[in-house]
């Protein structure tokens, strides 16, 4: 599956690199494309390829916290599609709600969440593919994030302000302390920034109805314009990605997807609808395209392969793969040797 980010992230990221070294060649051969045409033409960039970029960066560069330093030298302008709808926004809640339901156009490679606990609120970060979202991206974009919501809003001088990174502790943890200005805790569960939900409740002195609804307008017909680029082969991708993690089955699995979309679950539906399949018929195909390929590899025991596949129990597997080929899984295998 193909995610793209917007052009001034990579913009971001260009900045950065090239004011410590590294020429746009040298970049441009890491990243395997000319990064001038992209930048050059303000085309939406490949998340793959910039994943390639931290990870080349990452070892040029051998700085564990390359990610908080580009995150800090953030500005308004690297936030471009969702500028206007921050800029206008009434408070600090409905600056989150906007940025949430229009990240996409910002990064389809993770998700902006907002959690609320309590007086505490938690704005997370969360990649849609580990393999597209270098651990560094996902720093960058939480100190970015504390940086901007700084300037709006003060959120980096309240005194419970704190961020939580998956990262494991590094040897020197007081230098994420000293790049982000506050309090940063290792190996958490997710990466967010927490501080009291009453900073949101600052009004916008900047607020203006009429600017917003004309840069909603604008970024709905964006979105819409970006969504059509999902097709059955992303669905796919995704539903493969997410078996092992548990059951593909029901309401819940369609949700799950629907999120790594972007899309509500009724605009998920009507998509496949459109392309005469549903949800159930496309994990069953997904199943059964990865079920032949795992059995026919021989690598792993069918428990482990039943467990890829989303099944608690291997008696689960031996009867749909006798659906799919009238075979048993065994018999497959001994029929059908891999080859490299």
């Amino acid at each position: 599956m193909q995610l793209t980010k917007h052009p001034a992230l990579l913009a971001s990221d260009l900045r950065y690199w090239v004011s410590h070294g590294l020429s746009l060649e040298e970049l441009s051969a890491a990243a395997g494309s000319p990064l001038s045409d992209i930048c050059h033409d303000s085309q939406r960039a490949d998340a793959a390829l910039i994943y390639r970029l931290y990870c080349y960066t990452s070892n040029r560069l051998r700085d564990p916290c390359m990610g908080l330093r580009i995150g800090h030298q953030t500005l308004l302008s690297d936030i471009a599609p969702l500028l206007s709808l921050v800029h206008h926004s009434e408070d600090g809640w409905q600056m989150l709600h906007h940025a949430r339901q229009f990240w996409p156009l910002l990064s389809e490679a993770d998700r902006l969440d907002l959690q609320v606990h309590g007086d505490t609120c938690r704005v997370q970060v969360l990649p849609v593919s580990e393999t597209q979202q270098h651990p560094q991206q996902t720093e960058a974009m939480i100190n970015g994030i504390l940086r901007l919501g700084g300037v709006l809003l003060g959120i980096d001088r309240a005194p419970d302000a704190h961020i939580r990174l998956r990262r494991a502790t590094p040897s020197h943890p007081h230098l994420w302390r000293e790049l982000s200005g506050v309090p940063v805790h290792f190996g958490c569960d997710v990466d967010e920034i927490c501080f009291s939900r009453h900073i949101l409740d600052q009004h916008n002195p900047a607020s203006e109805t009429a600017s917003l609804e004309q840069a909603l307008a604008q970024a709905r017909r964006e979105l819409g314009n970006l969504r059509q680029r999902f097709f059955s082969d992303d669905i796919t991708a995704l539903i493969r990605d997410q078996l092992p993690r548990g059951s593909m089955e029901g309401v819940s699995a369609q949700q799950q997807i629907a999120e790594l979309m972007h899309i509500s679950v009724r605009g998920l539906q009507r998509r496949l609808q459109a392309q005469n399949t549903t949800f159930r018929q496309l994990v069953d195909q997904v199943r059964a395209h990865r079920a032949r390929q795992l059995i026919s590899e021989g690598l792993l025991s069918f428990e482990a392969i039943a467990q890829q596949l989303g099944y608690t129990e291997t008696g689960t597997l031996f009867k749909a793969f006798r659906r799919w080929t009238g075979m048993t899984p065994g018999e497959y295998r001994a029929s059908h040797p891999w080859s490299p």
